[in-house]
C-alpha cells in the first residue's frame, strides 16, 4: 500500500489535511459511482484515511459502507470472507496485531455481522482487540475506556455480544469452542474485579452454547442464545434457543403437502433431534471441568455456567452434576 499512486483528488484532500463533507459527496456521487471498489481503490481510502487526521463524521460512515460493501459484497467469494480476504483486511487497518482505532474497529465488526461466513481467525482477532483493551489498556478502546484496567465494563459486553452474534462461524450457528475458550481466558483473568453484571450473562449464555451444541445441523443457533432482547425474557434461559431450534428443524422439510402421518413423525424426530442436541458428552464435561479447575477456584461466573447447563441439558454427564 505504501506504494500506492494515489488519483489527484485524493492528494489534495491530504495536501489540505481536512476531508469535508464535500469531499465525501464528491467520492459517493464521481469518483465511485459505480458504487464498485477494485483492490487498488479500496487500499487507496485505507491510504487516505490514514494520511488526514481531520475528517468529517461522513467521511466516517462513508468509510465503513464503502469498504464493508467491498470486501463482503464485491470480493470473490461474494458475500463470504475467504482466508486471503481476511488476512487483507487485517493488514489494512492494524498494525502489530492492533485494529487502528474505534472507526476501524468498527468496521470489523460490520463485516463480520454482514458476512454469511467468516473465517474463526478474523472472530478471534476481533475479539483480542476487546481483551487487550480490557486486560492492558491497548488498542482502539483504550482511550474511550471508562472503566479501570481488568474490568469488564458494559460496553465490552456488548461489543463482545455484536461479535459472537453477528459471526457466521464455519462450522455452523453454535459457538466454537474457540469462542469458549477465549471467553474462559478472559472471565480468568477478570475473576477478581468487579465486571459489569451483563457478562456473567453472556459467559454463561455463550459457553453453554457451545457445551450444548452437539448435533449437526439442529444446535440452538448463536442468534437465538445471544440476542440482548432475548437475555431478558423467559422463565427458562434456553426457551428462546429452544424454540429456535424447533423452527429450524421444521424448515428442514419441506412444510406443504406433509400428511398427517408424517407431521407426527417429523415431531418425533424433532423431539428426539432437541433431546440428542442438548447433552453434554463426556468430552465435553471433561472440557468444562478442566477449564473451571484450570486456577484453583470456582469463580461466581463459572458458577453461573453450571447452573445454566444443569438447567438446560437433557443429560448431563456425572462429574457436571457433582461440580454444579
Amino acid at each position: 500500500m505504501s506504494e500506492l499512486e494515489l488519483p489527484t483528488k485524493l492528494v489534495s484532500m491530504i495536501e489540505r489535511g481536512r476531508i469535508l463533507d464535500d469531499d465525501v459527496r464528491y467520492l459517493r456521487q464521481d469518483y465511485f459511482k459505480d458504487s464498485k471498489l477494485c483492490k487498488t481503490e479500496a487500499e487507496s481510502l485505507f491510504a487516505l484515511d490514514a494520511a488526514v487526521k481531520d475528517k468529517s463524521h461522513s467521511w466516517h460512515e462513508f468509510f465503513i459502507e464503502a469498504m464493508v460493501d467491498h470486501i463482503v459484497n464485491q470480493a470473490e467469494p461474494v458475500g463470504h470472507i475467504s482466508e486471503d480476504n481476511a488476512e487483507w483486511l487485517k493488514n489494512c487497518i492494524s498494525r502489530n496485531g492492533l485494529v487502528d482505532g474505534p472507526v476501524r474497529l468498527e468496521m470489523l465488526v460490520k463485516v463480520l455481522e454482514v458476512a454469511k461466513s467468516a473465517p474463526q481467525s478474523l472472530l478471534t482477532f476481533a475479539m483480542t482487540q476487546v481483551s487487550e483493551a480490557i486486560l492492558n489498556n491497548q488498542g482502539p478502546l483504550a482511550e474511550s475506556r471508562l472503566s479501570e484496567k481488568q474490568v469488564i465494563c458494559k460496553s465490552d459486553v456488548e461489543l463482545l455480544r455484536r461479535m459472537i452474534f453477528g459471526f457466521g462461524s464455519d462450522n455452523g450457528l453454535a459457538v466454537s469452542k474457540a469462542e469458549a475458550e477465549f471467553l474462559f481466558e478472559l472471565n480468568d483473568q477478570t475473576a477478581e474485579f468487579e465486571n459489569d453484571p451483563a457478562w456473567t450473562d453472556l459467559f454463561a449464555r455463550a459457553v453453554g452454547n457451545y457445551l450444548l451444541a452437539t448435533l449437526d445441523g439442529a444446535e440452538p443457533s448463536r442468534a437465538a442464545v445471544l440476542s440482548k432482547d432475548d437475555f431478558l425474557q423467559g422463565d427458562g434461559l434456553f426457551d428462546v434457543a429452544v424454540n429456535s431450534l424447533k423452527s429450524a428443524l421444521a424448515e428442514m422439510r419441506p412444510l406443504h403437502r406433509v400428511l398427517d402421518s408424517e407431521r407426527g413423525v417429523q415431531n418425533e424426530e424433532l423431539t428426539a433431534s432437541f433431546h440428542e442436541a442438548a447433552k453434554v458428552t463426556p468430552d465435553e464435561a471433561a472440557w468444562a471441568i478442566e477449564r473451571i479447575q484450570r486456577d484453583g477456584e470456582k469463580h461466581e461466573n463459572e458458577k453461573a455456567l453450571l447452573a445454566f447447563i444443569k438447567e438446560e441439558a437433557s443429560e448431563l454427564h456425572a462429574s457436571l452434576s457433582s461440580a454444579a
